[in-house]
């Protein structure tokens, strides 16, 4: 009797009340990343209207952007901690260092994310679904006037969700939340981060229908007697992720040293936006139909070339001024275009039906190296395009880009952003 009661109290404090939250904050997630993700394909739509107009018209567009600028400065300053991409303000807030206003920073994140993405900024969807699910689960959490320790449980949930809902990649939200949030495993997290990924995902399905991140798939799996490429593509993920973390510092520490106002910084940016926009509009954006492109092997490789230098110039520019948005997408497009310009460097007679495995392991090799998390990277690059035929390959350029960002002594992105935070409390 005692033991049946004991398994009652168990089952009810820490299965079944976290498993119901996670459902609620899971929905509600789900529905605020897959608004998000809505707001940016009508914005991207935008995007090409505008930057199509004659040039009398698009020089009528330079007022309209530098409002746009202004207005997402103005938010920013509402709302201090929605900069960037959010997750390193979600490790502070679990950890304590922080306070966000959860209401201000939802509002900020999609309001300014998506005008951001009218005038084209080099920045993903991604790190806002977190920041925004992980400030849903504090919603929810402080309307049922839950305690401390239940309150990050949901906002690790939550963030999580975003992550899912995003990506379409449950499984992918529930390691970061285990690999990056916590960097370990607790029951009490599993519970209601699993419960909430699972419901983002059939919120996101529901809503915008039963596909992938990506469309392209592997055919033709890469043989086992080519693991060198595997190797190849890590090293040199490894050198642009290094070049990549260090960049975004760089870039912060520029734009900090300028001693200007928010709103003057975000209307600088808006017009280098613009002049990207009209000079090379195939960079601006998050850059989903650019990898969509390389599948299709379009570009020879002084293109590809461009391509890179460009994207993560523009990236690190626009992530480096605090404004609005994330870098999950623009970095799996730069590992896109590393894999496929080791692909173009090979003979082309032999590795002729092997393109898309190439940009699969740049994608791996790259987040591995700028994240420093090689289960999520794997997990998540497998889940958007469905591939789950290439698993050694993808575990072979994911060590090798961790091995060579770590040598080259570069830190983990986040984790030096959330250390900048930190310190300046």
């Amino acid at each position: 009797m005692y033991r049946s009661r004991v398994l009652k109290k168990f089952n009810e404090s820490e299965v079944i009340k976290p498993l119901c939250f996670g459902i609620l904050v899971g929905a509600l997630a789900g529905i605020t990343s897959v608004f998000y993700r809505y707001l940016i394909h009508l914005t991207d739509n935008l995007r090409k209207y505008v930057y199509g107009l004659e040039p009398l018209y698009l020089l009528f567009s330079v007022l309209i952007f530098i409002a746009i600028g202004t207005l997402a400065a103005k938010l920013l300053k509402w709302a201090p901690f929605s900069g960037g991409s959010g997750i390193p303000q979600i490790k502070a807030e679990l950890e304590g260092q922080i306070e966000m206003k959860a209401e201000r920073v939802i509002v900020s994140k999609l309001a300014g994310g998506s005008l951001l993405n009218i005038v084209g900024f080099s920045l993903g969807r991604e790190g806002p679904s977190i920041q925004t699910g992980g400030m849903v689960g504090k919603l929810c959490a402080k309307l049922f006037k839950l305690k401390d320790e239940d309150v990050k449980m949901l906002i690790s949930a939550g963030a999580a969700a975003g992550l899912s809902a995003a990506f379409n990649a449950p499984i992918a939200g529930v390691m970061f939340c285990v690999e990056e949030l916590h960097k370990e495993v607790s029951h009490r997290i599993l519970v209601p981060t699993i419960a909430a990924t699972t419901v983002a995902n059939s919120v996101s399905y529901l809503l915008m229908g039963n596909e992938r991140s990506f469309s392209f798939r592997v055919d033709e799996i890469l043989p086992l007697k080519y693991i060198w490429v595997a190797v190849i593509i890590g090293i040199a993920t490894g050198i642009i992720g290094m070049l990549f973390n260090r960049g975004i510092l760089k870039s912060q520490n520029i734009w900090n040293r300028a001693e200007i106002s928010m709103e003057t910084k975000m209307q600088i940016l808006v017009v280098m936006g613009m002049f990207m926009g009209i000079l090379f509009f195939p960079v601006t954006g998050g850059g989903h139909g650019l990898v969509e492109n390389f599948a299709k092997g379009q570009y020879e490789i002084k293109i590809l070339i461009a391509f890179l230098i460009l994207k993560m110039m523009y990236t690190v520019v626009a992530y480096g001024s605090g404004a609005q948005g994330g870098i999950f997408l623009p970095v799996l497009v730069l590992g896109a275009i590393v894999g496929s310009c080791v692909y173009q460097l090979l003979d082309q007679n032999i590795f002729d039906v092997y393109l898309i495995n190439f940009i699969i392991l740049g994608m791996v090799g790259i987040l591995s190296a700028v994240v420093r998390a090689p289960i999520l990277a794997i997990i998540l690059v497998l889940e958007m395009t469905g591939n789950f035929s290439v698993m050694l390959m993808l575990a072979v350029v994911s060590i090798v880009a961790l091995v060579t960002a770590e040598l080259l002594n570069c830190p983990p992105i986040y984790d030096s952003l959330y250390d900048r935070i930190v310190s300046k409390l």
